[in-house]
């Protein structure tokens, strides 16, 4: 409102009316940019505290597979009554053997790595969706991480196998494998951060629950540092979020699988912004899907950095803040870094 048209509003009346009158108009103003600014507020308020804290006790070992006999792991959990599993793939002999004797399991395997498996007990994925999902669920535990039960993933591929035990956990994982089964269309996981002590743990599944916009909004928390493991890596946000971080003065360091460099690939973006990026030395594959915020908060599970890992796949991710199970796997870090070139 210009004072053209508050001298024309205000004729008529007199020199004190007017007065009175334009402090009620200034008044009114910083009335209203007040409000906004404390909408803003608030909404900037609610967004750093995302999510239904809920006061729930927990436990997680992780086991990597280089180091760990994953193949072992894997099979004294599926060696249960009443176990379900989606899973990518699945070839471990030992684990086939016991998929044919445990008369009470259910599991769901990509159609393609599927077709080949003559079991009753082992559905084929034919969705449009591809399913790259790796887990299991067993009473109040659930297997998860990068590894398929394969042979290559078990024994050979840079991989992380995480237990967890949660009734909470395992109730999300279980919903989650019946709307694979039952073809049922997305639904959100209630936006739980549980917290035990120190620790919290949220769960996320892709495409249903933003991974993308999660993902990043944990990295721009970061403080001092980010070290990251990706198979493949083409995102180009997550990458900006990257080099942004970099350039605020946070340690952002990374490998990548050797194979999967292509143009889509965001490696040389990357370095170009001077982020230290490597290739793996793992004559088979590095297959971890991992960030390491400030040696604090893990995100990794079963996608990778890339479109279809963040928005079109069927995929599990866990984010842990835990100084401890952290550190763990800084070190599975490190040592990938230590073989890259």
């Amino acid at each position: 409102m210009n004072s053209q048209k508050i001298s024309i509003r205000i004729r008529g009346v007199n020199t004190s009316e007017r007065l009175i009158l334009l402090a009620l108009i200034i008044m009114s103003s910083l009335f209203l940019l007040y409000g906004c600014q404390h909408v803003v507020q608030k909404n900037k308020i609610q967004a750093s505290i995302k999510g239904q804290r809920v006061n729930e006790s927990f436990s997680l070992a992780p086991y990597f597979c280089r180091q760990s006999n994953c193949t072992s792991v894997f099979d004294r959990f599926i060696n249960h009554s009443g176990v379900v599993c989606a899973l990518h793939e699945m070839n471990e002999p030992s684990a086939m053997l016991i998929v044919n004797k445990n008369r009470n399991i259910s599991i769901i395997i990509e159609d393609r790595y599927c077709r080949s498996i003559s079991n009753p007990r082992v559905a084929c994925d034919n969705r449009r969706r591809y399913m790259h999902d790796k887990f299991c669920v067993y009473d109040d535990e659930v297997l998860t991480g990068s590894a398929n039960p394969t042979v290559r993933g078990f024994n050979r591929n840079d991989n992380v196998v995480v237990v967890i035990n949660s009734s909470r956990v395992a109730g999300f994982y279980r919903d989650e494998f019946r709307e694979i089964k039952n073809r049922e269309g997305d639904r959100k996981t209630p936006d739980i951060l549980m917290q035990d002590s120190n620790r919290s743990l949220r769960v996320l599944f892709c495409p249903d629950d933003d991974c993308e916009q999660e993902v990043i909004r944990e990295l721009d928390n970061a403080k001092r540092s980010v070290y990251f493991l990706a198979f493949s890596f083409t995102n180009r946000r997550i990458a900006d979020e990257l080099a942004s971080l970099k350039k605020r003065g946070v340690d952002v360091e990374g490998v990548v699988e050797s194979s999967q460099l292509s143009r889509y690939s965001v490696f040389n973006i990357l370095r170009e912004e001077g982020i230290d990026i490597r290739k793996d030395g793992n004559r088979a594959m590095m297959h971890h899907k991992l960030f390491i915020i400030d040696n604090r908060t893990i995100i990794t599970g079963s996608a990778n950095p890339t479109n279809n890992g963040m928005f079109r796949n069927d995929e599990n991710i866990i984010i842990v803040g835990d100084s401890s199970f952290a550190g763990k796997f800084v070190k599975e870090f490190m040592r990938v870094k230590a073989d890259s070139r």
